[in-house]
């Protein structure tokens, strides 16, 4: 025996064939990937997963700007005159600089998460 269906049951099937639409399509996008993008992605979400938030040495993010003489956020290695003793206000002010840096992304993490 059939019976006809009722306004919320109606509405909840249209729903679910939405919301499946949808996954189609992020399935679909998925699976366009190739294969060494899914290893690297997966390698990331490991990443992100175990590593500290607040560990200063994060990974560069795509398309991060970075000086490629930067060693560790530390500077350029050889440079031996701007340092904690022979100039220390320069040498405190690019700490503060690291630091202010810092706190701003761990500022926007806290804010992602608290939107998320």
């Amino acid at each position: 025996m059939l019976r006809d269906l009722g306004k919320e049951e109606l509405k909840a099937s249209i729903q679910t064939t939405e919301d499946n639409i949808g996954l189609a399509y992020i399935h679909a996008e998925e699976c366009a990937k190739p294969q060494n993008q899914l290893h690297d992605e997966e390698l990331q979400h490991e990443d992100d997963e175990v590593r500290d938030p607040e560990y200063v040495f994060q990974q560069r993010k795509p398309g991060e700007k970075v000086d490629d003489n930067d060693v560790l956020g530390i500077g350029s290695p050889g440079i031996i005159f701007d340092n904690a003793l022979s100039a220390p206000e320069k040498w405190a002010e690019a700490q503060n600089k690291v630091m202010r840096e810092h706190d701003e992304k761990q500022k926007e993490n806290k804010e992602k998460k608290e939107n998320a």
